[in-house]
């Protein structure tokens, strides 16, 4: 019996590449393709391949998403995440999630196969150049903590579940903003900003005024820097915008820059936006703003 893959990429010619890489061998066979995480896991539940081969930057869902997805689903399969990322706080996560190999792309075609035979066995797969970033103490301790301290993620998560049944009140539950969580305003863009809070209704952000605002705009992207994170084309409505006066004391201003607060709320969400948005909160949130 041949080993059975599936193959996770919003690159055409990756995952030509990546078929032709695999299936030069004579036991291997693609049995699928899917361009974005939420195709990948609908595809896999059906397809039930042996090893999946995951990039982690997708539109809709990305591959730790989807990953995780599938392992909660206990669909019988292993992940191989394939990716351009190689900051430690990416495979960490990709590993914590469920993830049993990790590697580079620009390794692929010297470890893939390997990867797959090993990760098929049973075995964990890490190239090279992961092996240098981290150590088995850090995967371990990381699974533990994430094990042992459900902390108020969880709580978190639980507490937009239960809101997802009363939208007239989840709309008004505000949570600090992760650190970086950042929002663009407009196509072209008008305003980028840091999140302040947000809320399933809307968001708030400061950001340095500029000379594209017209006020004009329908959607915003929300995007968390170096997590992968990011909702892109959100319809919303601009409803307040005003400056802040650069902080001072006895007089003496320490900037010369103004900032400014602009808020923004939601409308017409799709169903698959508010399940993102949900997801959103359960992961990266962890303190409601009262």
């Amino acid at each position: 019996m041949p080993i059975k893959i599936f193959i996770a990429d919003d690159h055409a010619v990756v995952r030509e590449g990546l078929r032709l890489i695999l299936e030069a061998e004579g036991d291997i066979s693609v049995i699928g393709e899917a361009d974005n995480g939420k195709l990948a896991v609908q595809q896999i539940q059906k397809l039930v391949p042996d090893v999946v081969v995951m990039d982690i930057s997708m539109p809709i869902l990305n591959g730790i998403e989807a990953t995780e997805q599938i392992m909660n689903a206990k669909i019988p399969t292993r992940i191989i995440i394939l990716s351009m990322h190689s900051s430690k706080e990416h495979i960490l996560h990709a590993l914590e999630v469920g993830a049993q190999g990790y590697l580079l792309k620009e390794s692929a075609g010297k470890e893939l196969i390997k990867a797959v035979r090993m990760v098929y066995a049973g075995h964990r797969f890490l190239s090279d150049s992961i092996l240098r970033t981290i150590n088995d103490g850090e995967i371990h301790q990381r699974k533990a903590d994430s094990k042992e301290n459900p902390i108020k993620t969880k709580k978190t998560y639980h507490n937009m579940q239960r809101l997802k049944l009363k939208p007239e009140k989840r709309r008004h539950v505000r949570f600090k903003a992760p650190e970086n969580l950042f929002a663009a305003l407009g196509n072209p863009v008008q305003k980028v900003g840091k999140v302040k809070d947000i809320s399933m209704g809307g968001l708030a952000f400061e950001y340095i005024p500029g000379e594209k605002e017209d006020g004009s705009a329908s959607h915003v992207d929300i995007f968390l820097s170096g997590n992968g994170f990011y909702l892109s084309k959100v319809p919303c409505r601009e409803v307040y915008d005003f400056i802040q006066p650069a902080p001072s004391i006895s007089g003496h201003v320490f900037s010369d820059i103004n900032m400014n607060r602009c808020g923004i709320w939601f409308e017409n969400l799709t169903e698959e936006i508010n399940r993102q948005l949900v997801y959103f909160f359960g992961k990266h949130t962890t303190e409601m703003v009262l």
